[in-house]
């Protein structure tokens, strides 16, 4: 019954991975993330560090539990793309946190006030 439904809906079998080398693997980022916390290291490279292992373990996820591995590359293309656009978007706004002062609020607050008094 089950091969005909998969005959039917077109799908194909594929080789079960192993899912408890997937498990360790994700347990094993985890701790090392957990380390990496404890490190002495700038904010910065501390953000960089984690937001890279965040992305392997949400790769690690999406490409052996989501069963990207074995699906058509158009759906790994379409599963990729945001991923990257994110990690752009928190690139960009690592940058900005990592160099934001309190001396430029209080620059342009003053340079707001001189404005006004014109």
């Amino acid at each position: 019954m089950a091969d005909s439904h998969a005959a039917v809906a077109g799908e194909t079998e594929h080789p079960h991975p192993n899912y408890m080398a997937v498990f360790w693997m994700l347990l094993a980022l985890t701790i090392l993330e957990v380390f990496v916390v404890y490190t002495s290291l700038s904010v910065a490279a501390l953000i960089s560090i984690l937001l890279v292992m965040a992305f392997v373990k949400a790769g690690l996820v999406a490409w052996y539990f989501m069963h990207l591995k074995f699906d058509n590359r158009v759906l790994s293309v379409i599963a990729v793309v945001p991923l990257i656009l994110a990690a752009i978007a928190v690139g960009v706004l690592s940058y900005e946190y990592s160099h934001y002062t309190v001396s430029d609020t209080a620059t342009l607050k003053v340079a707001t006030e001189a404005a006004e008094t014109k």
